[in-house]
C-alpha cells in the first residue's frame, strides 16, 4: 500500500477502519506504546496525524504476523 501523506488528521474511527485495528486494539496499543500518540484537540476529541498513522502501517508491513 502505497500513501500520498496529505497533511490533516484521522479520528479513531478513521484510525481504526484503516489499520483494521478495533477501537478496543487501537486503545491497548495505545496503552503499549504501540501506535503513535493522539493530539488532543479537546477533552472528548483526540485525532491522529495522518502521517503518523501511514508511517505505523509501513512499519508494520516488514513484521511478520503473531
Amino acid at each position: 500500500m502505497i500513501f500520498n501523506d496529505p497533511v490533516g488528521f484521522y479520528t479513531a474511527r478513521e484510525v481504526c477502519r484503516i489499520t483494521t485495528l478495533s477501537r478496543r486494539s487501537l486503545y491497548r496499543y495505545l496503552d503499549k506504546g504501540r501506535f503513535p500518540y493522539p493530539v488532543e484537540f479537546s477533552k472528548r476529541r483526540k485525532v491522529w496525524w495522518i502521517p503518523d498513522v501511514h508511517q505505523w502501517i509501513r512499519d508494520q508491513l516488514g513484521k511478520p504476523r503473531r
